[in-house]
């Protein structure tokens, strides 16, 4: 049988016992609102910061010079509606999980132009493409000038984050005509 404690103990022991649960709700509180204020995207942010860009591999690829673009454009597409507002080529395309990028130079006489999208990467909460405008060794083309108007689509792994340089809706006016016959079928590179 257990002798009782002197009442002088038992209330030590009970304060001591009391400031030990008092740090701990007060550690568990002081780390609840440091998580409150700010969040787990504050992490995430500086910890990507930290590790650097993170490529975006690209999936599919497509470029042309021939198309109905009528002045310089950079979109993405998120879905199927703003997809077929881009009539140059049938893409293969999970809007579940990936997205589509075009740029496009607009109507020109120079032969010799192209337009890549090298690179595509995010960047703490951006997502940042590198599109280059190519120029071929001068040669001067038979014929008279044609007018044309190169194009690269691709695809890459979804992200809704803003891609920078790149507009969600297709630009009222970006498209004289429809679509040219057989760009549907037209091959891949």
């Amino acid at each position: 049988m257990q002798t009782p404690l002197p009442p002088e103990r038992v209330l030590r022991y009970d304060t001591r016992t009391m400031n030990d649960h008092c740090r701990i709700v007060c550690v568990l509180l002081w780390g609840g609102s440091l998580l409150a204020a700010g969040g787990c995207h504050s992490i995430d942010s500086s910890a990507s910061q930290q590790l650097g860009p993170v490529e975006f591999p690209i999936l599919w690829e497509h470029h042309g010079s021939v198309s109905h673009i009528s002045r310089p454009l950079q979109v993405v597409a998120h879905s199927p509606e703003v997809l077929a507002q881009l009539p140059l080529v049938e893409v293969p395309v999970d809007f579940e999980t990936q997205m589509v990028l075009v740029a496009g130079i607009g109507p020109t006489t120079r032969q010799d132009l192209g337009v890549r999208i090298n690179r595509v990467w995010r960047d703490g909460s951006r997502i940042r493409v590198q599109v280059q405008t190519l120029y071929a060794a001068e040669e001067k083309p038979e014929g008279p000038p044609r007018l044309v108007s190169p194009y690269h689509v691709v695809v890459v792994p979804r992200s809704d984050l803003n891609i920078v340089g790149f507009s969600a809706a297709v630009p009222r006016g970006a498209f004289r005509g429809p679509a040219l016959p057989g760009a549907a079928t037209a091959s891949p590179d």
